[in-house]
């Protein structure tokens, strides 16, 4: 039986990341309207929206749909770089899923913690956040320190 290694965990945590990614991608996509984290925020309902401006309301749902499709891609397309070359501690893999990471998975966690607070889905926010950053830095670890022996 082969023996579980810190990398293999760092890359289980990036898998769970992306994963998540996806889940909330189609949860977005599928849906396609303000989620009810929105609506508190925004202090409106969509009845008062539709009233003000029709359009808007189409507007936000359709932009929440785009934004479903947005970490769906996402996820896919770390699901696939993880597969082909993370997961053989590929630096080009680790590089692209560390800058295109930084840029998605940091700022969508500040919109969330703007948005929802320390409310759903906050929690799960800052769970793939920690479990990202440990995925990089065990497997940036192990791939550029120990990796040169």
């Amino acid at each position: 039986m082969r023996k579980i290694k810190l990398f293999d965990i760092a890359s289980i945590l990036l898998l769970i990341v992306n994963v998540s990614l996806i889940a909330f991608g189609l949860i977005y996509a599928i849906r396609g309207e303000l989620m009810p984290y929105h609506l508190e925020y925004l202090g409106i309902t969509p009845a008062e929206i539709i009233s003000f401006n029709p359009t808007l309301l189409n507007f936000a749902n359709m932009s929440i749909r785009l934004v479903g499709f947005l970490f769906l891609s996402c996820g896919v397309i770390f699901v696939i770089v993880w597969y082909v070359g993370f997961r053989k501690k590929l630096k080009w893999a680790f590089l692209a899923i560390l800058v295109s990471g930084s840029l998605i998975i940091i700022p969508l966690f500040l919109v969330i913690l703007t948005v929802a607070g320390f409310n759903f889905p906050f929690p799960i926010g800052l769970i793939c956040l920690i479990l990202w950053i440990v995925s990089m830095v065990i497997s940036g670890f192990e791939i550029f320190i120990l990796g040169k022996k």
